[in-house]
């Protein structure tokens, strides 16, 4: 900086702190006790701001920070593992998980309480980014001594005759059960 700058540069700080902070001295200029303190201070503020870089040098090379996974009930079994390898990768990233049913990991999606969400079928809302991990296909199962217990590929118009049991409403396994089917499961047969 050129002196004049330096000058009006100091007089406005001398201003902010409300003293002088510095005294001339013949030819020689020196720190006032208040000066001395903002240089202080200065030194404070610096060291903290290193600090903080390099805390956000840590964060962006994945070196240290917190995560926060949340998944649908329908997730519970393939998160984990997915956090897991995460961690593994990174270890200085402290990691947690968090499992709902569909309408409460909404309500936490709304109210941005995580860093990623894991849904079977996820919301359609034009500000969340959707990324495919792996296909869920949903399967059916009955008792053993059930008449079609050992048949493979049952029509869904038989189906749709038999007793059918699914989650609670506000689950993504029934919503995404029931919109798979393409309704063709009447609340009457569709017991949960």
């Amino acid at each position: 900086m050129a002196q004049p700058t330096v000058s009006v540069q100091i007089k406005k700080l001398s201003e902010t702190a409300g003293f002088p902070l510095f005294e001339q001295v013949g030819k020689r200029i020196y720190l006032t006790d208040a000066g001395r303190q903002v240089y202080a201070g200065c030194g404070d503020v610096f060291l903290a701001l290193s600090s903080l870089e390099e805390r956000l040098n840590e964060m962006r090379g994945l070196a240290s920070g917190y995560f926060q996974l949340a998944a649908t009930s329908t997730a519970k079994y393939l998160a984990p593992r997915l956090l897991g390898a995460f961690v593994q990768r990174y270890p200085g990233i402290e990691a947690s998980l968090q499992i709902h049913n569909r309408t409460a990991l909404i309500e936490r999606l709304e109210n941005n309480e995580d860093d990623l969400y894991v849904f079977a079928d996820p919301p359609d809302r034009q500000e969340v980014v959707v990324q495919t991990i792996l296909p869920n296909p949903l399967v059916v199962f009955a008792r053993s001594d059930h008449p079609m217990a050992h048949e493979e590929n049952i029509a869904f118009a038989r189906l749709a005759n038999e007793p059918f049991l699914i989650r609670e409403p506000g689950s993504e396994t029934r919503m995404v059960t029931l919109q798979d089917s393409a309704c063709r499961f009447s609340p009457a047969t569709a017991w949960g």
